[in-house]
C-alpha cells in the first residue's frame, strides 16, 4: 500500500485544538465510571457471572473452572485467559475480584484504543486520523457502550489481542524483509491468543484472512499453517489442563438463536449513526484503492458479523464493538486524506469529518457532567441501598438464586445456579429439572429474578419455574436505581411460604 498523500494536512493548530477538547471530554466521560469502580454496586449484568469464575481460579477448591455441563445447575461457555488475568490481578494487588475485573478491563480498553490508532499510523495516517483513531472508541464506549467500560467482562482482552495481530499484519503487507514470515506468524498467534479470552471475537482475524489472500498471497499461507497449527496446539493444551468440559461448554453450550433479535441493534446503530455518516465518503472517494479495498474490507466483515452475532439471544451491543473499532480505522483514514475545506461531497472536507464523528460523545461528557457530579455524590447513599439487599439476603442461612449473580455475590453467596444459560439450554428443550425441583422444594431462602416486562423474559421464567414459584411469595422489589442506570430491569425477591 502506498503512504496516502494529503492535499493539505490543515493546521498544526486545529490539531492541538482537537487533542485538547478530546482530552477535556474523555475526563469528563470517565469522571463517574471511574468513581463506581470501587464500588459494591452491579455495573453490568455479567459481572457477578465472571466473579464467580474468577474465584475458581484462585481458589479451585470451590469447584472446578469448568464443571460438567450436564449438572443441571452452573455453566461456563467463556475460554479461561480473562479469568486468570483478573484472578491474578486480584491476588496480588486489589484483593477485590471485581474492582480488579473492572480495573483490567479498563486497561486493555486503553489499551486497545491506542493500537486501533497505531493500526491507521501504520496504514500512513497523520496526526489528526491517529488522535481521532483513539479517542472514537473510547468515548463511544465511556458514553454509549457502558456495560463494557470499566466492568468486569472479558470483550476488550480478546479485542486487545486481536488488535496487536492486525497491527502486525498491517506491518508485514508493507515490509520485503525476510522476517515477515515470522511476525504473521506471531500475528497468527497473538489471535488465537484472542480466541482463549473471547472464542466468538472473529471479526478481525477474517478480515486479516480475507486480506492476505487478496493482497499477499504468500504470506496468506503462512498466516493459515500457523493459525491452524496455534488454535491445535491451544485445543490440546486446554484440554490437558481444564478438561475435556471446557471444550464442551464453551463451544457447544445451547444458544437459543432468532431473527427476531436482530430488531435489538438499532440502539446501537442510533448511537453510531454519525459515524456512519462520516465513514461513507472515507470508504468511496479514497483515491488509493488498495488502501480502500483494505480498510473497506475490515469494516464490512466487522459490520457483517456484528449483525449475525445478534441473532443470539442475550448477545447485546457489545456484538457491535468491532464494528466501531473499524468504523475509528476508516474515519482516521478518511481526516488523514481529505483537505482542510469543504471542496464538494466528492472531497469532503476533513474538518467536517472530524466534527461529524466526535460532536455526539464530546457533547453528551460535556452536558452530562453536572449530572455526574451529583451521582458521584449519591454514591454513599446509593451503597447503602444495595448493602441492605445484600444483608436481606445473607440473613437467611440457607443459598439463594439470584438472576443478576452479581447481587448473590456480594452477599456471600456460594455460586448456585446460571439462570440465564440454564434458561438457554431448558427453552432448547433441555431435560434436567435439578433447579426446578429445588425450588419447588424450597431449598432457596431467597430468589432474585428480574420483573418480567417483555416475551423471552416470560418464556424464560416459564422454563426455569414452570409453577414452583408459586411456593415462595414476593417480598421486595427495587425499581431503577439513580446510580443503577445502566440496567433498566425492575428487580424482585421472593422467599419461601415456610
Amino acid at each position: 500500500m502506498k503512504k496516502p498523500i494529503c492535499a493539505n494536512d490543515g493546521t498544526k493548530k486545529f490539531t492541538y485544538y482537537i487533542l485538547f477538547f478530546l482530552i477535556l471530554s474523555s475526563i469528563s466521560a470517565v469522571l463517574f465510571p471511574f468513581f463506581e469502580i470501587f464500588t459494591h454496586i452491579p455495573l453490568a449484568q455479567n459481572e457477578g457471572w465472571n466473579a464467580y469464575q474468577i474465584d475458581r481460579v484462585i481458589n479451585p477448591a470451590l469447584g472446578p473452572l469448568y464443571p460438567d455441563p450436564q449438572n443441571g445447575l452452573i455453566f461456563n461457555n467463556y475460554p479461561p485467559l480473562s479469568f486468570y488475568i483478573v484472578g491474578y490481578f486480584s491476588k496480588y494487588v486489589t484483593h477485590d475480584v471485581m474492582v480488579a475485573g473492572r480495573i483490567v478491563s479498563f486497561l486493555f480498553m486503553t489499551a486497545s484504543c491506542f493500537l486501533c490508532s497505531l493500526c491507521v499510523k501504520s496504514l500512513g495516517g497523520k496526526p489528526i486520523g491517529i488522535i481521532l483513531s483513539f479517542f472514537i472508541p473510547f468515548l463511544y464506549t465511556a458514553l454509549y457502550f457502558r456495560w463494557w467500560f470499566a466492568t468486569n467482562d472479558p470483550q476488550w482482552v480478546s479485542i486487545f489481542f486481536v488488535l496487536i495481530s492486525l497491527f502486525i499484519s498491517i506491518n508485514c503487507m508493507k515490509s520485503n524483509k525476510d522476517d515477515r514470515y515470522f511476525y504473521i506468524c506471531l500475528a497468527a498467534f497473538f489471535s488465537v491468543v484472542a480466541g482463549t479470552a473471547k472464542h466468538n471475537e472473529l471479526s478481525i482475524p477474517l478480515s486479516i484472512t480475507i486480506i492476505l489472500f487478496l493482497y499477499d498471497r504468500k504470506i496468506f499461507y503462512t498466516w493459515c499453517i500457523s493459525g491452524i497449527v496455534f488454535t491445535a496446539l491451544a485445543f490440546l493444551c486446554l484440554d490437558a489442563i481444564l478438561g475435556h468440559n471446557m471444550i464442551e461448554d464453551v463451544f457447544f453450550h445451547p444458544r437459543v438463536m432468532s431473527l427476531s433479535y436482530l430488531k435489538s441493534i438499532q440502539v446501537s446503530l442510533g448511537w453510531m449513526a454519525t459515524l456512519y455518516i462520516a465513514s461513507i465518503p472515507c470508504l468511496f472517494a479514497m483515491k488509493d484503492k488498495k488502501l480502500r479495498n483494505v480498510i473497506a474490507i475490515i469494516f464490512t466483515v466487522c459490520l457483517v458479523l456484528g449483525i449475525c452475532q445478534r441473532a443470539g439471544e442475550g448477545v447485546s451491543d457489545n456484538a457491535q464493538i468491532d464494528t466501531l473499532i473499524a468504523l475509528a480505522i476508516v474515519i482516521g483514514m478518511g481526516v488523514s486524506i481529505f483537505p482542510e475545506k469543504w471542496q464538494g461531497y466528492r472531497t469532503p472536507s476533513m474538518i467536517l469529518l472530524t466534527i461529524v464523528s466526535i460532536a455526539p460523545p464530546a457533547i453528551k461528557s460535556i452536558t452530562h457532567l453536572p449530572g455526574n457530579i451529583k451521582k458521584i455524590q449519591q454514591i454513599p447513599a446509593q451503597q447503602k441501598r444495595w448493602d441492605a439487599i445484600y444483608n436481606m439476603i445473607s440473613s437467611d442461612p440457607r443459598p439463594s438464586a439470584c438472576r443478576m449473580l452479581s447481587i448473590c455475590y456480594w452477599a456471600g453467596q456460594p455460586y448456585t445456579v446460571d439462570m440465564f444459560n440454564l434458561g438457554q439450554y431448558l427453552k432448547l428443550n433441555g431435560k434436567n429439572k435439578i433447579f426446578h425441583d429445588m425450588v419447588e422444594n424450597k431449598e432457596f431462602g431467597i430468589i432474585e429474578y428480574s420483573y418480567c416486562s417483555d416475551k423471552d423474559c416470560e418464556i424464560e421464567k416459564k422454563a426455569l419455574f414452570q409453577n414452583a414459584l408459586s411456593n415462595y411469595h414476593m417480598i421486595r422489589i427495587e425499581r431503577r436505581f439513580g446510580t443503577f442506570d445502566r440496567f433498566y430491569d425492575v428487580l424482585a425477591f421472593y422467599a419461601p411460604n415456610d
